[in-house]
């Protein structure tokens, strides 16, 4: 249990969830002191999502970051820690009104130092382990979604027509066959994603949620769409196949190009486009192209030159390279949600 007090009034303290303990109550409190950072400093990029302040704890106070949007996931809360850590020059703490308990687990694995007011403290560097309202995780599935039920899921995130609710619509229009489709809505139910309601013969798909809280509880399910990169050499046909890989982040963000440009094809038709357009592959070195064979065909969900975002976003979200990462995240920003 902590106490946090309100920016506006100093002195006010927020009511506190009942189940916290007199002993945290006692000896932890989060008054809002500003922590100010160099201006050039990198970790002024985290700025737009946290507010920095300062925590005291028996005497001393010591940075934390409190989150002012949805809370990141995990490996974004970890990047943001250690943007903000060589800034301040102390222990920076996490602060938010909620975490996953596979959030929590991903931080603690990490030795990130968090807290959830009320629920949650952990700052190993002070030996503070105080966790006495955990709830039980919920078994969660080992494997993403398939490329079908993917597929669906990212139909409907991008709007692309809110009126194809059936197998055969959607079918019709991601190239999948309705009983593919069908399979990938009884997936999506069994996520707890969907259910469906039966109007006559038909069957029809409705979402728990919509917009970004749709893609937030979908989030550990995503997968990336690429099976496979085939280094090519002088591609000519490339204005029939969509921009692709970091190519089409640098097209969406601020990324810089990459020295290959990136296409993306359907796996099941790159034999076809292949030949067709009589690609040859090669080595990295001596390649002038990239193309992605991708598990869903990526032209049944963008009109645009590029891929669509969203399966960007679940190629790159985790990508080693944290300039990538975070282009990844700055595509959900533009989002219509």
């Amino acid at each position: 249990g902590l106490t946090d007090r309100s920016e506006n009034s100093p002195g006010a303290p927020v009511a506190r969830p009942s189940g916290e303990t007199r002993h945290t109550r006692e000896h932890t409190t989060l008054p809002h002191k500003p922590c100010s950072v160099e201006p050039d400093s990198p970790s002024n990029c985290v700025a737009a999502n946290n507010r920095v302040r300062g925590l005291s704890t028996s005497g001393t106070t010591r940075p934390y970051a409190r989150c002012r949007r949805s809370v990141p996931h995990g490996r974004g809360i970890a990047k943001h820690v250690a943007l903000v850590r060589p800034a301040v020059d102390a222990i920076i703490v996490f602060v938010a009104p909620w975490l996953s308990a596979h959030n929590r687990s991903r931080l603690i694995g990490q030795g990130v130092p968090f807290v959830v007011p009320g629920k949650q403290l952990y700052i190993p560097a002070l030996a503070m382990d105080l966790r006495e309202r955990f709830r039980t995780p919920k078994p969660r599935r080992a494997v993403g979604l398939s490329p079908a039920a993917q597929a669906v899921l990212f139909h409907r995130l991008l709007r692309l027509d809110e009126t194809a609710t059936t197998p055969s619509l959607v079918a019709t229009q991601l190239h999948y066959s309705a009983m593919s489709i069908s399979r990938a809505f009884d997936e999506l139910v069994g996520a707890g994603l969907a259910h469906t309601e039966r109007h006559g013969r038909e069957r029809h798909i409705r979402f728990q949620a919509e917009g970004r809280q749709l893609f937030d509880t979908s989030h550990d399910l995503l997968r990336s769409p690429v099976r496979t990169e085939k280094f090519i050499r002088n591609i000519h046909a490339a204005p029939q196949l969509k921009h692709a890989g970091e190519s089409a982040l640098s097209e969406l963000t601020n990324l810089s190009s990459p020295p290959l440009p990136a296409f993306a094809v359907a796996a099941i038709d790159w034999k076809t486009v292949a030949q067709t357009c009589e690609l040859v592959e090669t080595n990295r070195d001596q390649a002038s192209h990239i193309v992605e064979t991708w598990s869903y065909d990526p032209a049944a969900l963008s009109t645009a030159r590029t891929v669509d975002p969203l399966s960007l976003y679940a190629q790159f979200h985790d990508h080693r390279d944290e300039r990538v990462s975070m282009a990844a995240e700055r595509l959900l920003d533009g989002m219509p949600w």
